[in-house]
This record gives structure tokens, C-alpha cells and sequence, in this order.
């Protein structure tokens, strides 16, 4: 029951976040952010259904990953919406949440991880993190559609509420993405041993750290809303979500 219960939170969610999204974009309706809070509680709640299926925090499979991160994805979006005062960049990350969302259904299939020490705490901080990238990969596209507005003259009205993004403080993502996902690492240090990583993980999770490291220095020389930032942000948040699925195989 309480897995049928996981289903329907679930499902209700993302139907609802598509819904409004679909009425935003097609019908030029303004974001319905109380429907959007309300689907976002959906979604913790079908989560937390799961989570008393299982008898353990849900991050043992792609499907619950996948879930998680979009859960967190759409929290942090709506909390952070007010900071914007632009329906863009909330209308992004309910988007991004919402193709995570599905795509967790698309691998529903998956055999899930035996119950390892040390995983949970490991899992839950590298997901935070990946979702705090993925809101500097919102940011980035935002700074590349407002530079591409600047240099031709178009979309001039949509940013007119906007203060310049290079004034903007949205680079505190990567610092907090970065300590929470090298927290991550060290959480999982001690128990190396018991999760059985093969050398393709290893590689894919000291990889990401190196990749940020990389941009963070990249930022520092060429400016930290230049367009090799924006388009590395984009880049390495992609590459994220295409090797998650690694994780739990």
C-alpha cells in the first residue's frame, strides 16, 4: 500500500509541475507557485512513502536518485525563486526537476544497491550537491540568454526586471556544491572498502570534483560569468545527470 502510495505522489507531482509549466509556456499564463509548492510537497511525501516501503532512506537504486535529485531540485528552486523576483529561472528548475523526475521512471527498472554502510549519508550529500550545480547550470543559461540579449537587441523586455547576472552572487553555488560533494567523499572515505566501487566510478566521482575544481579556476581567470564559465557549468551539470545512472550499477 505504502508503494502505491509512493506511485501516486510521485505521478501527481510531476503531472502537476508539466501542468503548470505546459499553461506557462503555451498558454502565456503567469507560474503558479502555490500549485508548484503544493506538487514539490507531492513529491517529498511520495519520497517519504517510498523511503517506509524500503525501510531506509530511498537512494539505492537510479530511480530513487534520480527522484531525489528531483525533489531537491524543485525545493531549492521554489525557496530560492524570491531571491530572482524572475519566473525564469524558477520555470527552469521546475523544468530540469521535471525531466529528472521522468527519467527516474524511465530506469524504474533497475536493480537496486544492497543496503551498504556509509552509503546513505554519502548518497544524500552528493545529491545536494548535484543539485546546487545544477542551479548554477540554471544561472549560467540565464547569463548566456541576457548576454546573447545584450549583444543583438532582442529579449530586452524579458530581462528588463533583471539585474545584470554578473553582478549577481549565484557563483556561491559552486563553493557550496564543492563542499558539500567533497563532504560527500570524505563521508564515504572510511567505508571505501565496503561499496565496492569499480575503477569507472572512482574515476567518474574524483572526476566531477577535479571538473569544478577546474571551472572554479576557470572562473578566477576568465571571469566567473564569462561564457567559458557558463557553458562549463552547463557542460559538466549534463555530464553529471548522464553518469548518475553509474552509480548504482
Amino acid at each position: 500500500m505504502t508503494q502505491f502510495f509512493a506511485y501516486m505522489g510521485l505521478l501527481v507531482a510531476l503531472a502537476t509541475y508539466a501542468w503548470v509549466l505546459g499553461a506557462c509556456i503555451f498558454k502565456k499564463k503567469p507560474l503558479r507557485y502555490e500549485l508548484l509548492s503544493v506538487a514539490c510537497t507531492f513529491q517529498g511525501l511520495g519520497l517519504y512513502a517510498w523511503s517506509v516501503h524500503l525501510g531506509a532512506c530511498p537512494l539505492y537504486s537510479a530511480f530513487e536518485g534520480y527522484t531525489f535529485l528531483s525533489w531537491v531540485m524543485s525545493l531549492l528552486t521554489l525557496l530560492l525563486s524570491p531571491v530572482w523576483r524572475f519566473s525564469a529561472f524558477t520555470a527552469l528548475g521546475i523544468g530540469v526537476s521535471l525531466f529528472l523526475g521522468v527519467l527516474g521512471f524511465g530506469v524504474a527498472g533497475q536493480k537496486p544497491l544492497g543496503l551498504l554502510a556509509g552509503f546513505e549519508l554519502h548518497a544524500a550529500l552528493g545529491l545536494l550537491a548535484y543539485s546546487l550545480f545544477g542551479l548554477l547550470a540554471l544561472s549560467a543559461a540565464l547569463g548566456l540568454l541576457q548576454d546573447y540579449a545584450l549583444r543583438n537587441k532582442r529579449f530586452m523586455g524579458f530581462f528588463s526586471h533583471l539585474p545584470p547576472l554578473a553582478h549577481s552572487k549565484q557563483v556561491r553555488f559552486l563553493y557550496a556544491g564543492c563542499f558539500l560533494y567533497a563532504s560527500a567523499l570524505l563521508s564515504a572515505w572510511k567505508h571505501y572498502g565496503t561499496l565496492h566501487l569499480s575503477p569507472l566510478k572512482s574515476l567518474v566521482i574524483l572526476g566531477t570534483f577535479l571538473g569544478y575544481l577546474l571551472l572554479w579556476l576557470l572562473g578566477r581567470r576568465k571571469g566567473f560569468w564569462a561564457r567559458p564559465f557558463c557553458w562549463g557549468a552547463i557542460g559538466l551539470f549534463g555530464m553529471q545527470v548522464a553518469g548518475l545512472a553509474l552509480y548504482w550499477r
